[in-house]
Formats: structure tokens, C-alpha cells, sequence
């Protein structure tokens, strides 16, 4: 809102003030009345948004002259402009006298009131432009400053960037270099960061970020930086350090604060982080090769079981280079072809028919050769690459189930292993039908996205449908509801947790080959196989029997009732082509004879 602009009447005589301020009304603005110099001096000094000064000559103990060369003098008042008001007789020599204290005009009373109001007019109207351009100066120098101050920080935290923390870091090294002392920089990594964004949400993945950059900014002097360097990275900067060992409690109190549960709704929320010191002088010579050493003694924490800290070495772990050549390696193999699918068959257990296979996932890479999925695996999970990969595979299975059933006429389910970080807020349930329906396409036969379970299945970890996730509840929910199957692996080997099982978001569980590994022969472990089914027919699931590989093992679950096996003893995972060979029946004799002489 626009202020209104103020009139400094001083006049020594009241009747004239009164007169005064009853002919300014006619303009929109607020009178100040002043009856001699002294009170006229403290309210331009003390009022703001003064647009003009209406000042008698002839005062008792100050003249106007010398009121208006005082108000000169002073920066408040000195753009104040003033405009004498005398009943002496009209003399070149006064009128000079007027102008060479700071007037700007001169008038004699009697006062004609129309050429003073004219006169009034121009010089609100001056003060009103002046005044607009001052709060459209400032406003642009707010907007630049949020602008830069934007260019700093980061949007979600309001922590320092990674510019921002550059420029700090690179300042704070000059600072060393002409002073002498030290600093640390302090690279930290979320542990279990990953899997909040994926089952929770991205919502929670933000509130915990907030959570963890609120904690660490608390805890730190004004003269440190702690700034969000990218996805769930941290790193501090703490100046004047005398060594390394006297931020060992503060190291030690920073892990303790990040370990604290974060309570988001009604979950509770329990991370660690991993840290990494680097040390200026002494791990580099810029911001850039501090960062980078520091995030190198991250991985080392990490290594060492994450939620601890490790400083700076020489040289580079080996495992860290290996995580960050396969991190590379991984980016490319997909679009290389290097990866590749193998499938082993699902039987029914009173009929031996091939119902279904698992894809399993391989990597052969050409200089570090045949890579197997629990070395890779992690790596895609952490650096993100999952994804991609995640959708590559379900294509090419349901590529291949479709081209079996295309060449042999006989329904395949290819069953495909989902990691955790795919079933998210924006993971491929969400899109399902946008990369699949090309797919169908291509196969040349009328197939809809309804009958897709006939071709494709999901398999997710028990541990992952133990957890009161709501956002894995939805995903899963949304494959069901796109026609695709979801069986529950591993049952039996960590988690004795049912619950999940009300939900009825599965249609499938797999019995881990380390129970059926057991039996015959383990009473323990049978009863829990026996367990496991009654319940699972209960809620009217399948059951599959995974790493059969004796006639003993197979002839205990037949008996017991189990619907499905997989195992060695049917099959090993076998190439695509090999796989269409063993469903179309030509080699059904030699099956009948192996299943005779195991």
C-alpha cells in the first residue's frame, strides 16, 4: 500500500497553520504543523515520507532561512523541498537569500490560494513518483536477492547447494592458506534411504530429508556449512579445526542424531548414515578433491557396516573402485545386449507339466565375464539403474512367454523377480500397459492386457509383504488389477509374519530351498513346509516347492499335497530357445526316464 504523503507547515502564528491545513485538505495528503524552527527541525527529522516543507521567514529564536539550511545539512532532510512563505515586502535580496538556503520557491502573502494548492500539487505528485520507483527499486532488489539466494540453495531443505558449498569450501581453503589452521569437509550418505522413497513414497522420502537437514543444521556452529549436495548426500564444512581427533565427538554425535527414529504418520522411520573426513591441508588442494576424498571415506564407512565414520587414507579400496567401474559398467550394459534372461521350469506336481518358468537375470560382461545377479544387484539398487533394468526384463520375458506360446500353443508363465525400488510411487505398476501394449503388439496375435496372467508373473521378497507399507499394498494392488500375478518368494527363510496374507495382494507363495533343502528327514522344517501350505490353501494361494532336487524331495511334496516345484531335478536354468525345446514335448521321454533313475 502506497503511503500518503506529509506537509511540514511552520508558521509562528496558529491562526495561519489553522488556515493552512484547512486549504491542503483538498489534497490527499497529512499535515504536520510546526510553530517555530526547533519543532520544526525534530518532526522532519523524525517523521518519514515528508513531500514538501511550507516554512514562514520571519520566526522568533530561528528564521526560515536558517531552519532551511539546517534541514540541508542533514541526510534525513537534505531532498526535503521547501518552499518560503513571507508577508515582507517583495525584495530581490531576500528572495536571493531564500533560494542560496535551499528554497525552491518563494511566495508572498497574501497567499493566493489556488497558485499555492497548483504549486502543492507538483511536488506531491513528484514525491508520489519518486516514492513509487523507490518500492519498485526495492522490490526488484528483493527479487534479485531471492533469485540469487534460489541459485544457492536447495528448494526442498533450504540448505546451502552445491554451489554455494563449493564457493564455502574454496573460500574457507584460501582462508587456511593466508591464516594457517584447518578445516573438514564431511561427506554423508543416508543408509536405507532408498527403500523409505520407494515403499513409503516420495512424500516420506522428503519429510525425512527435511528431518535429517534440520537435525544436522542444529547441531553445527553458525561458522560451519552444512549443505544438501544431491539426493540423500550431506556434507559439512567446519572451519577452524585444530586436528582430526578433537571432531571425533562432534563425528560421533552427528551418527548418534541421524540414528534417532524420524516418526512420519504412524511409522517409524529408523535410518543410519555413513560418513566420510577428508581434511584441508592434507586430502586435497581445492573444494572439488576434498569433496571427492571425502566421499571416498564414505564408501569405506560403508564397507566397514555403515553408521560409523572413517577418515581419509591413501590409495582407494578396492571395493570401492569395483562399486564405481560396475556403477558405470551398469549404465551401458543394457543398451550393449550384455544382459541376458535364463528360465527354469515350473512344474505341476501331478502332472509334470510345464506351467510356468522363473527368469533369472545374467550378465556377461566382456572383459570381467559372467557377472551373477547377487554381485550386481546391489549395485543397481543403490545407484538407481534398477529401474531400467527392472522394465528390460519384464519385456523380454513377456517377450519370450509370448513367443513360445506363438510357436508351441502352449501358455507359459514367466515369472520375473521385482525388486523393492521398483515397486514405488513411480514405478513400472503405475505405467504397466505404456511398455507392455508395444509388446503385445509385436507378437502378431490378439492378446490384451486382461489375459496378461496367462504370460507374466511377479515375484517379491516375504519380508517386503511383511511390512504395514500401504504404498507396496498399492502398487501390488495395481498389478493385480492389470492382470498380472504377484507370488511371494522366499517364505520361510527370514520371516514367519502372515499377515500379509489377509490382504489377499498374492495369489502364489515359493517356498525357500533352504526349508525344502531339509526335508525329507528334518521333522523341524517339515512341519513348517506342511504349515506353510495348509495356510496357504487356506487363503486359496498356490504353492510352489523351489530347489527340488532329489526324488525324495519331489515325492514328499506330492504327498503332502503341494501344487508346484522347481528344482535341478526337473531342469536347470536353461536359454530361451532351450526352454521353447523342453515345452514342446520332444524330449518328454528323456524327462520320464530321468524322473525313473534319480
Amino acid at each position: 500500500m502506497e503511503p500518503i504523503p506529509k506537509i511540514l507547515v511552520t508558521d509562528d502564528v496558529a491562526a495561519n497553520r489553522i488556515a493552512m491545513r484547512k486549504l491542503l485538505r483538498r489534497h490527499d495528503v497529512e499535515v504536520l504543523e510546526a510553530s517555530d524552527g526547533n519543532q520544526a527541525l525534530q518532526l522532519a527529522l523524525t517523521e518519514p515520507d515528508i513531500a514538501l516543507a511550507l516554512l514562514d521567514v520571519q520566526m522568533p529564536q530561528m528564521t526560515g532561512y536558517e531552519v532551511a539550511t539546517l534541514l540541508r545539512q542533514e541526510n534525513r532532510t537534505h531532498h526535503i523541498p521547501i518552499i518560503f512563505l513571507t508577508a515582507v515586502a517583495r525584495d530581490e535580496r531576500n528572495e536571493l537569500n531564500g533560494y542560496k538556503s535551499g528554497g525552491v520557491d518563494y511566495i508572498h502573502k497574501p497567499i493566493d490560494a489556488e497558485i499555492l494548492l497548483a504549486k502543492v500539487a507538483i511536488f506531491v505528485e513528484m514525491w508520489r513518483m519518486n516514492s513509487r520507483l523507490h518500492q519498485e527499486v526495492a522490490f526488484r532488489r528483493e527479487a534479485e536477492e531471492k533469485i540469487r539466494h534460489l541459485a544457492k540453495h536447495d528448494m526442498l531443505t533450504r540448505l546451502p547447494n552445491r554451489s554455494q558449498l563449493l564457493d564455502n569450501i574454496n573460500q574457507g581453503v584460501a582462508r587456511v592458506d593466508r591464516y594457517g589452521g584447518k578445516l573438514s569437509v564431511l561427506f554423508l550418505d543416508l543408509d536405507g534411504f532408498k527403500p523409505v522413497n520407494d515403499i513409503y513414497g516420495h512424500e516420506a522420502g522428503d519429510f525425512v530429508l527435511k528431518e535429517i537437514a534440520s537435525r544436522l543444521r542444529n547441531m553445527m556452529r553458525p561458522t560451519d556449512t552444512v549443505a544438501r549436495f544431491g539426493g540423500d548426500e550431506f556434507v559439512i564444512l567446519m572451519t577452524d579445526v585444530q586436528d582430526r581427533d578433537c571432531i571425533i565427538p562432534k563425528l560421533q554425535a552427528i551418527i548418534s542424531a541421524c540414528a534417532k527414529p524420524i516418526h512420519w504418520l504412524n511409522h517409524k522411520l529408523e535410518l543410519s548414515i555413513s560418513l566420510g573426513v577428508s581434511m584441508y591441508p592434507g586430502n586435497g588442494a581445492d573444494a572439488a578433491e576434498l569433496i571427492k576424498s571425502a566421499d571416498s571415506a564414505m564408501y569405506r564407512a560403508k564397507e566397514a557396516g555403515k553408521n560409523c565414520f572413517r577418515f581419509v587414507v591413501d590409495g582407494q579400496s578396492e571395493s570401492e573402485k569395483q562399486y564405481k567401474s560396475m556403477s558405470a559398467y551398469l549404465e551401458r550394459a543394457i543398451e550393449k545386449q550384455e544382459m541376458f534372461l535364463l528360465y527354469q521350469p515350473i512344474h505341476c506336481v501331478g502332472t509334470l507339466e510345464v506351467v510356468a518358468a522363473e527368469a533369472l537375470l545374467r550378465w556377461q560382461h566382456p572383459e570381467l565375464g559372467m557377472i551373477e545377479p547377487a554381485t550386481f544387484v546391489p549395485v543397481a539398487e543403490s545407484s538407481g539403474v534398477i529401474d531400467r533394468i527392472g522394465d528390460w526384463v519384464i519385456t523380454e520375458a513377456l517377450s519370450d512367454s509370448l513367443r513360445w506360446w506363438n510357436e508351441t500353443q502352449q501358455k507359459v508363465r514367466v515369472m520375473v523377480n521385482v525388486a523393492t525400488a521398483q515397486i514405488s510411487e513411480n514405478g513400472f505398476s503405475g505405467n504397466v500397459n505404456d511398455f507392455l501394449s508395444p509388446v503385445l503388439a509385436t507378437v502378431g496375435e490378439s492378446v490384451s492386457v486382461d489375459e496378461l496372467d496367462d504370460f507374466l508373473g511377479v515375484e517379491v521378497k516375504e519380508k517386503i509383504l511383511a511390512r504395514p507399507f500401504d504404498s507396496v499394498k498399492q502398487q501390488l494392488g495395481n498389478l493385480k488389477q492389470c492382470g498380472i500375478g504377484v507370488s511371494v518368494d522366499n517364505v520361510g527363510a527370514d520371516v514367519s509374519a502372515l499377515n500379509y496374507l489377509k490382504n489377499n495382494l498374492a495369489s502364489q507363495l515359493k517356498i525357500d530351498r533352504a526349508v525344502i533343502k531339509e526335508v525329507p528327514g528334518n521333522e523341524a522344517q517339515e512341519k513348517i513346509v506342511k504349515a506353510v501350505m495348509a495356510i496357504a490353501h487356506i487363503f486359496d494361494m498356490k504353492v510352489i516347492a523351489t530347489g527340488v532336487e532329489s526324488k525324495e524331495q519331489y515325492d514328499f511334496l506330492r504327498e503332502i499335497g503341494c501344487d508346484y516345484v522347481q528344482g535341478f531335478y526337473f531342469s536347470p536354468a536353461i536359454s530361451n530357445e532351450e526352454f521353447k525345446t523342453y515345452i514342446c514335448g520332444s524330449n518328454e521321454l528323456e524327462k520320464a526316464c530321468a524322473l525313473e533313475h534319480k
